[in-house]
């Protein structure tokens, strides 16, 4: 069965874009120089399908396909640079939700946390969102194992049913700003936080990867408030209002 020889290829002129023979070397139309690098081998004519060689020389000889592509790729990688520098910018922010520098009285948290855990009878108490803050200024290693980063302070900034516990640090003197939201609830002496996300700056990050990196954003902090935890976990219930969180301990049975 006889089959049809694959199409001759062409070159065309850079200059007037006039199609060639490819035995040319210089354009026919214009006297230009030719690209005869374009051209491809001997071998690859023989090899290749009728319909490979027809979208070959499509490509040859339809330049705009070829500008829509590189068109495209350049939009997509100036709208991808934009998205980065975006998210830097937003990264690099100070959250809206930053709370002030406390300078509430200094209490004893855990000591009054102990005192409720270890009552005969259920006691209620509370405690406000600058008195907590207060109270992590000495939960602070203010030297890291990182060259050039400090932590400056641990924050909670407390709305009704979440907590947001952040960290602010400096980069050799620029404040970076770290935080991640649990929603938090005790009930019949069974704390419950569920990570609904985090931030870096005025970055959201989603609770999936949250979940993932908080042990390495946070793990200091946990470590040092691991008693804390401990006592809150021995309460009956726990309510976070705005600004303040409220408790009852079980009492001594």
């Amino acid at each position: 069965m006889a089959t049809n020889p694959p199409p001759t290829p062409t070159l065309k002129c850079k200059e007037c874009d006039y199609q060639n023979e490819p035995e040319r070397v210089y354009c026919h139309n214009c006297g230009a120089k030719l690209d005869r690098s374009v051209l491809p081998k001997e071998e690859q004519i023989r090899r290749e399908s009728p319909d490979r060689a027809r979208k070959r020389i499509m490509k040859m000889t339809n330049p705009a396909a070829s500008v829509l592509r590189r068109e495209l790729g350049a939009l997509v990688k100036t709208v991808v640079s934009a998205v980065v520098v975006a998210m830097i910018v937003q990264a690099m922010r100070e959250p809206a939700t930053l709370p002030k520098k406390s300078e509430a009285p200094p209490r004893l948290v855990a000591s009054d946390l102990g005192n409720l855990a270890d009552s005969a009878t259920p006691l209620s108490g509370f405690f406000t969102e600058d008195e907590i803050n207060t109270y992590l200024k000495s939960k602070v290693i203010p030297k890291g194992s990182v060259p050039g980063v400090e932590v400056k302070r641990a924050y909670i900034d407390l709305e009704p049913g979440t907590a947001r516990i952040g960290v602010e640090k400096s980069l050799y003197g620029y404040p970076i700003y770290m935080a991640t939201l649990y929603r938090v609830e005790a009930s019949n002496g069974v704390l419950v936080a569920v990570n609904i996300g985090g931030s870096i700056g005025r970055l959201p990050i989603h609770p999936l990867i949250m979940e993932r990196v908080s042990p390495l954003m946070f793990g200091s902090l946990a470590e040092a408030l691991k008693r804390e935890y401990g006592l809150l976990g021995k309460m009956q219930s726990v309510l976070i209002r705005k600004d303040r969180v409220d408790l009852v301990s079980k009492g001594k049975k």
